[in-house]
């Protein structure tokens, strides 16, 4: 288990490594989200100002390497991004208002999971690559914590949720992907 956890922390640096030398290369472009005004001017959205800035670093990064190698997906002042590893323009895969961490691709490549509080609570969330629509995977009225991982079969994301008994506990769960099923990690 030690040299496993060696192994994580390598890649893990690694690919840090990796998202800033290409940042440092490229500068991200803006992008802007148009939206339609909000009805009622008193709603949080019509509170809400875009904020314009353009920026080529940045810190306590949640980083993944797709499984071919080609792309990194990171967060960044809550969206996710993608960036092609060799450097170049980072392309947002989720905007807006929710608090999006913690980007995970899934072991076929074809879509990035994280956390986000879209919806209240922080849940799973998956974001396909090919369409970029996002889909809530797990429905929990406590947080989850942390960052997920694989498990070595590929076939649950492990993630620390917050005890919803109002203690100080963590529980490790298995999550699966296709139901948002969540079993603790010592039942499986």
């Amino acid at each position: 288990i030690r040299e496993r956890f060696i192994l994580i922390m390598r890649t893990v640096l690694f690919c840090m490594v990796l998202i800033l030398a290409a940042a440092a290369c490229s500068r991200a472009p803006v992008y802007e989200q148009q939206s339609a005004r909000p009805a009622n001017p008193k709603a949080p959205e019509a509170l809400m100002q875009l904020v314009v800035f353009e920026t080529d670093e940045g810190t306590n990064l949640n980083v993944d390497v797709s499984p071919d190698g080609s792309l990194l997906a990171f967060d960044l002042l809550g969206d996710i991004y993608t960036m092609p590893i060799s450097g170049g323009e980072a392309i947002p895969l989720t905007t807006g208002r929710a608090w999006d961490q913690a980007p995970r691709f899934s072991p076929d490549g074809s879509s990035v999971y994280f956390i986000s509080d879209r919806v209240g609570f922080k849940n799973i969330w998956r974001v396909t690559l090919a369409d970029r629509s996002a889909y809530q995977v797990t429905k929990s009225a406590s947080n989850i914590l942390g960052t997920p991982n694989w498990s070595e079969d590929g076939r649950h994301l492990i993630a620390a949720q917050a005890d919803d008994g109002g203690g100080n506990e963590t529980v490790l769960q298995a999550i699966n992907p296709p139901t948002g099923q969540m079993t603790p990690l010592e039942n499986i």
